[in-house]
């Protein structure tokens, strides 16, 4: 029903986290200082418009030989263990 639609995005980026499920609701797992100018931000943001190529986090409902990787992921298996 909204596919012929414009779509915008708004975003609220917090540098220096790493979760355990690589979005803000999972164990925080690693934490640092991020030293970088609002130039470098810009690039690596722009960097993202286009086609990309990316490897979903474990913990997404993407299906996998019809489980859900949250659900394989749940289950301690991980990536490498996964065919695709």
């Amino acid at each position: 029903m909204l596919t012929d639609k414009k779509k915008e995005y708004i975003a609220t980026f917090e540098l220096g986290k790493e979760t355990d499920t690589q979005d803000i609701w999972g164990n925080l797992i690693c934490e640092k200082e991020v030293d970088i100018t609002e130039e470098q931000f810009r690039e690596a943001v722009l960097s993202f418009i286009g086609d990309i190529e990316q490897i979903p986090p474990m913990y997404s409902a993407l299906k996998v030989d019809g489980k859900k990787l949250y659900e394989l992921a749940r289950e301690g298996k991980e990536q490498s263990m996964i065919s695709r």
